[in-house]
């Protein structure tokens, strides 16, 4: 099994993130001992951002590192991790802390939901966590301002 990096550089729908995580500076962390969750946004929810926001990501290596940072849960949470959650909470809407120390909210009334993002496969496992494919960038509003 490969770190959750190098998953992403072999996953054919990441190839986006990969190369952004590289630019970000945060392959090494991604390479580390972990255990890490990652939301990854598959390369066509890159594409579909507009184009002043691919801009200034590509202007912004801080700004960049910031906003894949709050993709990152720093621990391995499988599904049944989040449904268990959701068990002691009693609530199907859960609140996970990224890296950065952002709240990332998810609902898992149906599926998974991350915000206005939804997970689009089973979850892909590495040996420093575990991965979940994504359909949009996280980006809260106060990142662009």
């Amino acid at each position: 099994m490969t770190s959750i990096i190098d998953t992403v550089f072999n996953t054919k729908r990441l190839k986006t993130l990969g190369t952004a995580v590289k630019v970000a500076g945060l392959a090494k962390t991604l390479n580390g001992k972990g255990d890490f969750t990652i939301f990854a946004p598959i390369d066509r929810a890159f594409s579909e951002l507009p184009k002043d926001t691919l801009l200034r990501l590509s202007q912004d290596i801080f700004l960049l590192a910031k906003i894949l940072s709050v993709h990152i849960v720093p621990k391995k949470l499988t599904y049944q991790d989040l449904l268990n959650i959701c068990c002691v909470q009693g609530n199907v809407n859960i609140t996970l802390t990224a890296i950065d120390g952002s709240l990332i909210y998810i609902d898992l009334s149906d599926g998974i939901k991350i915000g206005d993002s939804t997970v689009l496969s089973t979850a892909i496992s590495a040996k420093n966590g575990i991965i979940y494919e994504i359909d949009r960038v996280l980006i809260p509003n106060y990142q662009l301002v």
